[in-house]
């Protein structure tokens, strides 16, 4: 479960506080994704803003598209930038 792996399924960043994080809808509840444990997926709270009301499959394919990045900071932590306003 979460706790074996504290990392978000988006980035893989790492989930230190419980604070930097988020119980994601895999199927967005706008789109009719239940709030049960099935539907529940560990996210920081960046890919979380980021992903929006996108399925994963939907995040994945902005990913691969190039349309949104993840960048990593030693310093600032994670960022995700959206160089693409549509996408927003």
């Amino acid at each position: 479960m979460w706790l074996d792996d504290p990392h978000c399924r988006y980035c893989r960043a790492p989930i230190r506080f419980h604070r930097d994080a988020v119980l994601d809808h895999a199927v967005p509840a706008s789109r009719g994704g239940g709030d049960g444990m099935a539907n529940a997926v560990l996210s920081c709270k960046s890919c979380d803003r980021a992903k929006g009301d996108r399925t994963i499959e939907e995040w994945k394919d902005c990913l691969l598209r190039g349309l949104f990045r993840v960048a990593f900071s030693t310093e600032s932590g994670k960022e995700v930038v959206c160089p693409n306003q549509t996408c927003q």
